[in-house]
C-alpha cells in the first residue's frame, strides 16, 4: 500500500496535524514547553512522512490545542514521553505491523515529565471509517492558578466506524474525556487517568469491551450499545453518577471496588451477566437487566438510598451477599426467576416480588 503524508503547522497556537486516505502513523512527543516533535512512522507498507518529507518536525509556539485529523486510512496515533511507550502502543494498535519511531534531534528539556505529554488546552483526535487506534499519555489542560477554574481540558477521541482502539493511560484531564467509536468491536481502555468532569464512551453496534482501572471524576457514562458487549471497571470512583449500559445483546458487565453517589447498571433485551463486588452508592443504586435469562451477582455492595433490582422477562437468578442498604426492591419480573440471600446482608425495608424459588 501507498504510504501517506501528514500535514503539520502551528496556527494561532495550535498544533494541527492533518493526514491524507492513506494509512498514517503518527507520533507526537514534547520536547518543552510549547515545543513538539511530530513524526511518521509505517503502518501499512511504507513511512508516513510529515509535509512531504521522511524526517520529522519539531514546532514550537503551541499554547492552545492540539488537534489531530488523520481522516481515511487505517490509522495509528500515538502521544506519550517515552520512546519505548510509543514503540510498544504503535505496534499493538497496528496490529503488529507498525515500523519503529524515529527519535527527536533534539533532546527533550529536563522540565518535561518524562512520561506525560501536556497539552496546553484541548486534544481532539479524529480518524474516519477504518481500523484505527489512538493512545495518549497526557496532561490536558490546566487550573487557573487565579479564578481556580480549568483552562481548557477537554479530550475528544472520535474514531469512526471499524474495529477501533482507544487507550488513555495515566493521563490527567481537567474538563471532560469524550470518546465515540462508532460501529464496529471497539476496544477501549482507560486506566490510572482522571477527569475534573465527565468520562464518557459510546462504543456503538459490535461487540464491544470497554475496561478502566483506577479512574477517578465527576461523572462516567458508559455506552456499549448494541450486540454483545463486555464492560469492567475496578477501583472507580466518581463523585456524582456512574451509568453502565450494555444495551442490546448478550453483555457483561463486571465492576469491583467502585464508588459514586447514584449508580445504574443497564442491559436490554439479551443474556446479560452482571457482577458488582465490593460497590458503594452515597445515594441510590439500579440495576435492570432488560428481558432474557439474565444473572446477577451483587457481594458487598453499600447503597446509602434504595437498591433497586428488576429482572424483567426470563428466566433470571439474583445472588446477594454482604450487602446494605437503605430500602430495597428486588423485582423478578415474569418468567422462572431464583433469589439467594447468601447471608452478610443487612437489607432495609426489602420488597422481594416476583420470584418463584
Amino acid at each position: 500500500m501507498l504510504a501517506g503524508n501528514v500535514a503539520v503547522s502551528v496556527s494561532s497556537g495550535s498544533l494541527v496535524i492533518t493526514g491524507d486516505g492513506a494509512g498514517n502513523g503518527v507520533s507526537v512527543q514534547q520536547l518543552n514547553s510549547g515545543r513538539y516533535y511530530v513524526t511518521g512512522f509505517s503502518v501499512s507498507g511504507g513511512n508516513t512522512t510529515v509535509n512531504g518529507s521522511l524526517a520529522g518536525k519539531i514546532v514550537s509556539g503551541v499554547t492552545n490545542d492540539i488537534n489531530v485529523d488523520l481522516n481515511a486510512g487505517n490509522d495509528v496515533f500515538v502521544m506519550s514521553n517515552r520512546a519505548s511507550r510509543r514503540a510498544e502502543l504503535a505496534a499493538s494498535l497496528s496490529g503488529g505491523t507498525a515500523g519503529p519511531i524515529q527519535p527527536s534531534p533534539e533532546a527533550p528539556s529536563g522540565s518535561v515529565d518524562p512520561g506525560l505529554t501536556r497539552v496546553p488546552k484541548n486534544l481532539s483526535v479524529v480518524t474516519d471509517d477504518d481500523a484505527d487506534g489512538v493512545e495518549f499519555t497526557a496532561r490536558v489542560g490546566s487550573n487557573d492558578l487565579n479564578g481556580g477554574d480549568h483552562v481548557g481540558g477537554v479530550a475528544t477521541i472520535t474514531t469512526g466506524n471499524q474495529n477501533d482502539r482507544v487507550i488513555a493511560k495515566n493521563s490527567t484531564i481537567f474538563d471532560d474525556l469524550l470518546i465515540d467509536t462508532g460501529n464496529g468491536n471497539d476496544n477501549v481502555h482507560t486506566d490510572g487517568s482522571g477527569t475534573y468532569d465527565f468520562l464518557y464512551a459510546t462504543l456503538g453496534a459490535g461487540n464491544d469491551a470497554f475496561s478502566s482501572d483506577r479512574n477517578w471524576g465527576f461523572h462516567s457514562q458508559i455506552y456499549g450499545g448494541d450486540c454483545h458487549d463486555f464492560i469492567s471497571v475496578t477501583n472507580y470512583n466518581f463523585t456524582e453518577e456512574v451509568f453502565l449500559h450494555g444495551g442490546q445483546g448478550d453483555n457483561t458487565i463486571n465492576a469491583g471496588n467502585m464508588n459514586a453517589g447514584h449508580v445504574s447498571v443497564w442491559g436490554l433485551s439479551g443474556r446479560d451477566t452482571v457482577n458488582l463486588r465490593n460497590c458503594s452508592s452515597s445515594a441510590n443504586f439500579l440495576v435492570d437487566v432488560g428481558e432474557s435469562n439474565d444473572d446477577v451477582n451483587l457481594d458487598d455492595v453499600d447503597a446509602a438510598g434504595s437498591l433497586l433490582v428488576y429482572l424483567q422477562g426470563g428466566d433470571d437468578d439474583l445472588d446477594v451477599a454482604n450487602s446494605q442498604t437503605g430500602d430495597t426492591l428486588f423485582d423478578g419480573g415474569a418468567g422462572f426467576d431464583n433469589y439467594d440471600n447468601n447471608g452478610g446482608n443487612s437489607l432495609g425495608s426489602p420488597t422481594i416480588i416476583n420470584f418463584e424459588a
